[in-house]
């Protein structure tokens, strides 16, 4: 899934072309859960922050030149399509001009708009989910009808995992306040092959919070974004 730029890359190269547009203020503050979600242009997504990407990028074995990376906010991807993503970039314009020129065959499956550089994709419209909550965004966000995820890596080898899910979105018999109870106190020592150092569950309301210490790091981003999956 995370192996995301096999065309990505000429659109970063295109990029080069306004490393001397100084005059537009690309730096900006941390973005909150809410402001991620109000602006993906996927109703269900995987959300890459901006600064983890480098990363990402080069766990695909895909080169990108760092200084590319100065001109992305983050990056979506859409969790119906994952073949569909989003660059969130203020240099969205530039590039619709460029593609409006025909310069580059390349940029066939390449659509600006609105904030954002389509990659097989265009809008398809707002989440609808968990919009009155405010969950930690860390470093990847995964948002969708069946739960909020939220990673968050530290150092080398450490990640913290926290998910939000609807009791309705259960099974049956995790429903039930017993056996949620036995699941709190039952130590889990890993999940999908991965360490868990810590392990804590709350329960607010029709809402069951599920917050992970692990011993992952970015190699491991397949596993943890699939930690949790219902259907």
């Amino acid at each position: 899934m995370f192996k995301l730029y096999s065309r990505t890359k000429y659109l970063l190269s295109i990029l080069i072309l306004f490393i001397f547009v100084q005059s537009i203020n690309l730096v900006n503050a941390e973005e909150s859960f809410n402001s991620i979600v109000e602006n993906s242009p996927y109703p269900e997504f995987i959300y890459i922050d901006k600064n983890i990407l480098p990363e990402v990028v080069k766990t695909s074995g895909v080169h990108v030149p760092s200084f590319l990376f100065f001109f992305v906010d983050g990056v979506y991807i859409n969790l119906e399509n994952p073949e569909e993503k989003a660059i969130k970039t203020p240099m969205w314009y530039l590039l619709k001009i460029v593609k409006s020129l025909n310069l580059l065959d390349e940029l066939e499956y390449i659509n600006p708009e609105n904030g954002f550089v389509f990659i097989n994709s265009r809008y398809v419209g707002k989440p609808v989910y968990y919009t009155s909550m405010e969950v930690p965004p860390g470093d990847i966000l995964v948002y969708s009808k069946d739960l909020v995820k939220s990673i968050r890596f530290e150092g080398e080898n450490t990640a913290y995992v926290n998910i939000v899910i609807k009791k309705e979105e259960l099974p049956d018999t995790l429903r039930d306040e017993h056996m949620l109870k036995r699941m709190i106190e039952n130590k889990i020592e890993n999940i999908k092959d991965v360490k868990v150092r810590e392990f804590n569950v709350q329960i607010q309301g029709d809402l069951i919070l599920i917050n992970m210490e692990m011993e992952a790091n970015i190699l491991d981003i397949d596993k943890l974004t699939s930690i949790g999956n219902i259907h």
